[in-house]
């Protein structure tokens, strides 16, 4: 397969478009259980076998933490990987 099928096919399993394109460039807003929210543009998608699909986006910071990525799962939980060490688990939505 393809990286972009296989790309595709794992966005897909998500419930999101399976074109990159349409996700890219999109606006993500995620917010943990104390409401603390970001909002930013999708920078980049990647794909691991061991993490899945993770989102980067142009909000720099969370809690003061670097944001490394954000990991989505299929039921609009997301979780959230910040340096150093700092992992938040919340909602999101791409719009």
């Amino acid at each position: 397969m393809t990286p972009t099928g296989l790309l595709g096919n794992e966005l897909g399993k998500l419930g999101l478009p399976q074109d990159p394109r349409e996700i890219i460039g999109q606006l993500l807003v995620f917010g943990d259980a104390e409401n603390h929210i970001i909002c930013g543009t999708i920078t980049s998608i990647g794909y691991g076998p061991g993490e899945g699909v993770s989102f980067r986006v142009s909000s720099p910071k969370f809690h003061g933490h670097d944001i490394k990525k954000i990991v989505p799962s299929e039921d609009g939980v997301a979780s959230l990987h910040a340096a150093p060490k700092l992992v938040v688990i919340g909602q999101f939505e791409i719009l």
